[in-house]
């Protein structure tokens, strides 16, 4: 039977992570915005306010979902700019037009100049 490299410890780290040294340079943008109290509904009025858009330029990584006591949206980007680049032009007017059926609270930001990122094997 063959073994199972997808779960042994040594292949759950990038590469640098294994002895080799990371690149310096371009570093990744990432928010994290947590809101409290947040639900599935209030997400899905969100989502709803957006549309069905094309992934926005310089979006790497995006996930969403329930946590303790609220709702997480973790979003990867090439650069602040780009991110705030689409809250301007997309996100900031669909809220604006839910008019109180979105998330009721305002988000916890917390925003990560990245010293290294990885999606799936590629360093970013």
């Amino acid at each position: 039977m063959a073994a199972d490299v997808n779960n042994r410890p040594d292949t759950l780290m990038p590469a640098c992570g294994r002895g080799s040294t990371p690149s310096v340079g371009h570093m990744a943008f990432l928010r994290l915005a947590f809101f409290p109290g947040g639900t599935a509904e209030q997400w899905a009025a969100v989502v709803q306010a957006i549309g069905d858009i094309p992934p926005p330029q310089g979006r790497r990584a995006f996930a969403a979902g329930p946590v303790d006591d609220g709702w997480q949206v973790m979003q990867l980007w090439d650069s602040r700019e780009d991110l705030e680049e689409f809250n301007r032009a997309i996100f900031s007017p669909a809220i604006a037009d839910l008019r109180g059926h979105g998330f009721t609270q305002a988000p916890v930001v917390r925003d990560i100049d990245t010293a290294i990122a990885w999606i799936g094997e590629q360093q970013i």
